[in-house]
């Protein structure tokens, strides 16, 4: 999850039997209070979902959601740019069809960094968090794992 100007978002990302991971646009809202509430009607309906935030957003993390997330920022950008850049040139990301996060991933600008390439809001012309949350999901969704596959809700603050 990404926060921007004021605004929370959140992306979804599911693998399905085929291998074929697929972001969607989970939700999008103003308050800290909205995002706890949208992030716990994801979980409800889906006991295996973890939660990727960004330490900002951690910082007032609800007590029963503490042990279903995991910490995002720019270190897992750095470790998961190129990886889902791949995946996305493989034809093994799609997304469900939302403007909003297709404008967000076409206008993200990749830069080096050393020894990897990193999403660069400075360098991209308009915001990209519904992107980075796409990196993190599709990151966290794309390794290798057991057979049970646990759905991934990134989002930031």
């Amino acid at each position: 999850m990404e926060v921007e100007e004021g605004r929370y978002v959140a992306v979804r990302v599911n693998q399905n039997t085929a291998g074929i991971l697929t972001a969607t646009v989970a939700f999008m809202c103003e308050t800290v209070s909205q995002v706890w509430d949208n992030i716990r009607n994801q979980l409800a309906s889906n006991p295996s979902v973890q939660v990727a935030i960004t330490p900002t957003l951690d910082t007032n993390c609800p007590s029963d959601l503490q042990r279903r997330r995991v910490l995002v920022g720019y270190q897992e950008i750095t470790r998961y740019t190129s990886i889902v850049r791949n995946l996305i040139n493989e034809g093994r990301v799609a997304q469900t069809g939302e403007t909003m996060l297709a404008e967000h991933v076409g206008r993200a600008v990749a830069v080096r960094t050393p020894g990897s390439i990193a999403l660069s809001s400075t360098k991209s012309s308009g915001p990209i968090e519904l992107a980075r949350c796409l990196v993190w999901g599709v990151g966290m969704m794309g390794r290798p794992r057991p057979a049970v596959n646990r759905p991934v809700i990134a989002s930031s603050a």
